[in-house]
Order: C-alpha cells, then structure tokens, then sequence
C-alpha cells in the first residue's frame, strides 16, 4: 500500500536523509504520485530508472513543477558489448535467452534480438517505429539539451563536477 504520508527519514544520525516514498519501481511512482513528493519541497534529487512513468506521475508540467534530470552516458558500441556479453551469462535476468550463449556478437545483432537504439527511442518516446528517422534523433537531442545534465562514463571527474555545479 506504502506511506499515507510524505516525511523524512534519518539514516546515519542525520548524514542522510530520504523521503518514505520508492521510485524504483512503476507501484512506488504511483504511490508517490498521491503524496506529492517533487512539489513539496522535501526532495532535491530523485533517483528512477523508468522515465516515462516518473515524468507522467510525478513531474506534472501545468504544476509548475520543473526539473533537471541528470544522466550518465556511456558509448553506445561499448554499452552494447557490454550488454550482449552480461546477457550471454545472466540466467537470473528475465530476458535471458540460453541461445546467446553459443552465439557471436555478430550473430546476436542480424537475429533481431539486439536493442535497436533503445536510447533514442526512450527519449522520443516511440518505441513502436520499426525504424527511426532524422526526427526521432531531433527530438531525443532536443530532450536531453531540455531536460538533462549529461555526463560521460570516459570522464567521471568531470561528469561529478558538472552534477554538482549544477544540484
């Protein structure tokens, strides 16, 4: 059911300090939503993976509600290889596929089960198109030059200072 109301909770004496609201997940963003936790003036930052689900509920534009995402972006080729070698052996993920295993990266990307520029089509907001177009890219550039403060994983130094310049 989660919290009826919105407050603080103190870990470590008072080092830390968090709202009783979880946006990990779609249920704690709904939850959340009814406790206003953005508008109320308790949150600075707020951490969620889905970010079509946090925008919709909890950051309501004719609120006045304004915010900064921040974000770190990794290179697309290496995020890839990254993800085809975890899922190759993660049996505990949902999407695990045994075949993998035995597959080249090559193989992996002509099968169709590679992502297909999941980024771009996050930030447009279509995932359905089959193919992406030069208006896609516009509109998730044009999101991340609105909405974000972007860092790069080559540069984490320089991805910290710029978050905390800016929070």
């Amino acid at each position: 059911l989660g919290p009826q109301e919105l407050r603080i909770v103190h870990k470590d004496g008072d080092r830390l300090r968090f709202v009783n609201v979880d946006v990990a997940t779609v249920e704690g963003i709904k939850v959340a939503k009814g406790l206003d936790p953005i508008g109320s003036g308790l949150v600075d930052v707020a951490l969620a993976p889905d970010l079509e689900q946090f925008t919709e509920y909890l950051l309501d534009h004719r609120r006045g509600v304004r915010a900064k995402m921040f974000a770190v972006f990794r290179d697309p080729v290496k995020r890839a290889v990254s993800l085809f070698n975890y899922l190759q052996t993660a049996y505990w993920e949902p999407t695990y596929d045994p075949a993998l295993k035995n597959m080249t990266i090559i193989d992996w990307v002509n099968s169709g089960k590679a992502e297909n520029n999941w980024l771009t089509r996050v930030l447009c907001g279509d995932m359905d198109s089959p193919t992406l177009t030069v208006e896609h890219l516009r509109l998730a550039k044009e999101m991340i030059s609105r909405k974000f403060v972007v860092g790069l994983t080559t540069d984490m130094a320089e991805s910290w200072s710029r978050f905390r310049s800016h929070f």
